[in-house]
């Protein structure tokens, strides 16, 4: 299911990501939290990542909280199918004709059939003053 919900969504003839109107969002982290404050060794400024807020605030640092927005997810990694809210009706619609027709065997054939049939001429049908009574062809001499 994961894969299958994940390859759904991102690939195909028309994958589903192409039909969502609505994607679900994550927190993305923009920048991260530091920490800055001046070195006792020689002065310079230090800046350390990934500090908490205390140990920051124990150096005698200041404290740069993380920034975080909300960013719509469309390729559905790690989702588990989970990868739309909101669909557009009338091309899922669509979307799911085409793959049921795909995917069934009987809906090939008959559409090859058609196809076929639109393509190929139709046989001549003999000509029967050709042929005599019996289903011979007859020979008429002199010209023609």
């Amino acid at each position: 299911a994961f894969g299958g919900g994940n390859l759904n969504h991102n690939i195909g003839l028309i994958p589903g990501r192409d039909i969502c109107k609505v994607f679900p969002t994550v927190e993305v982290e923009t920048a991260a939290s530091k920490c800055e404050f001046k070195s006792k060794d020689d002065g310079d400024d230090v800046t350390e990542r990934g500090w908490s807020k205390k140990t920051c605030k124990d150096v005698g640092g200041d404290f740069t909280e993380r920034k975080t927005e909300l960013k719509e997810d469309k390729d559905c990694v790690g989702q588990n199918g989970f990868c739309c809210l909101v669909y557009d009706d009338t091309t899922k619609m669509w979307r799911d004709t085409v793959i049921i027709i795909l995917r069934t065997p009987y809906c090939i054939g008959t559409l090859l059939a058609l196809f076929l049939n639109a393509i190929i001429p139709d046989e001549e049908e003999e000509d029967s003053s050709l042929t005599n009574q019996e289903g011979a062809p007859s020979f008429k001499t002199g010209p023609i």
